[in-house]
């Protein structure tokens, strides 16, 4: 769909609509964030649909979750997606998470949710884009005693520094 329309919030609506005829499976539904980084900018649009919220870290230190979305895919027809920008400075990173990190649990119950991805960036946002992905998903694994009840996935997008040269 981003090749007819490459609007992060009519993407997902095209996809929402043709989830929603897909009438094989009614329990058919599915959580994205979809976003596009204009690097000579440093603006990123994104739209989100039931997706656990990206976290930007500033290079500043600063860390803070991003807007949420709407439902997810496939869930109701005629969803209208949003559109979300934010300005980036080289070397901010941007981390996406599913849910199999907030919801790793231990025996006892305790989920590390979204308090525990931040408190892990607040340590660590500095190391490379890899390192906070391996060390994320380690950190997860980790408080649920090592073994994950659900998929797990982290992506870190980083900013090259020297992108947007904005001296000029």
């Amino acid at each position: 769909y981003a090749l007819i329309d490459p609007r992060c919030s009519h993407v997902m609506t095209l996809a929402n609509e043709a989830l929603c005829k897909d009438t094989q499976d009614e329990m058919s539904m599915l959580t994205a964030f979809l976003a596009i980084i204009d690097t000579a900018s440093g603006v990123m649009t994104y739209s989100t649909a039931g997706h656990e919220p990206a976290v930007l870290c500033a290079s500043s230190g600063t860390i803070r979750e991003l807007e949420q979305g709407e439902m997810p895919l496939g869930v109701m027809e005629s969803t209208v997606y949003r559109e979300h920008s934010v300005q980036l400075s080289p070397g901010d990173s941007v981390v996406v998470v599913t849910d199999g990190i907030t919801e790793a649990r231990t025996a006892g119950a305790v989920l590390f949710r979204k308090k525990g991805v931040i408190e892990y960036l607040s340590n660590n946002a500095p190391t490379s884009p890899y390192e906070i992905a391996g060390g994320l998903l380690a950190t997860a694994v980790a408080h649920a005693g090592g073994e994950l009840q659900d998929d797990a996935a982290v992506v870190v997008m980083r900013l090259a520094p020297g992108q947007p040269d904005r001296s000029t």
